[in-house]
């Protein structure tokens, strides 16, 4: 083994471990932007609520959803320059969207899958740690089969670059 090859096989892990911390900050500073969004399922109403530091609370029912995406804005698109990332909820007649990083992903996906039928926790759970990553732009968490007839799509199982 060369030189070069060995110092890159001890390398790699600090790479990896780096790699990891960035994350770890680009996840906190998420988070810390998405402060004072609140993610509410009342299980009785079969509703989701947002609740955003100064507004009104907004919810769709799940019973009525359509559609749930997981959507980046870029940051040539945002207002303040930085990208955003949300939760997209589609109801029959409107979408009410939440900041991606108020809550943990696994809570929303185990809401969806305890309430829509059909409801992929696996491949949700995939799209979620891939659009966290930054490796998909737009993902189709889980559509109805009225939209995908509506919109003439098809479900894709992974997410848009």
């Amino acid at each position: 083994m060369t030189r070069l090859a060995a110092a890159a096989l001890l390398l790699a892990p600090l790479a990896a471990c780096s790699g990891a911390k960035d994350h770890q900050a680009f996840v906190a500073q998420q988070r810390a932007a998405a402060a004072g969004y609140r993610l509410e399922h009342l299980a009785a109403e079969r509703l989701l609520v947002v609740h955003s530091p100064a507004g009104e609370p907004d919810g769709v029912e799940l019973a009525a959803l359509r559609s749930v995406f997981l959507r980046r804005q870029e940051a040539s698109d945002s207002v303040d320059g930085k990208a955003r990332y949300f939760w997209d909820f589609g109801g029959r007649e409107r979408v009410v969207s939440a900041p991606y990083f108020a809550t943990e992903p696994g809570t929303v996906i185990a809401i969806l899958a305890k309430e829509l039928a059909g409801f992929d926790q696996a491949a949700a759970t995939r799209m979620a740690t891939a659009f966290q990553r930054n490796e998909g732009r737009h993902c189709m968490v889980w559509v109805s089969a009225e939209y995908l007839m509506e919109t003439r799509t098809q479900k894709e199982g992974t997410c848009r670059p």
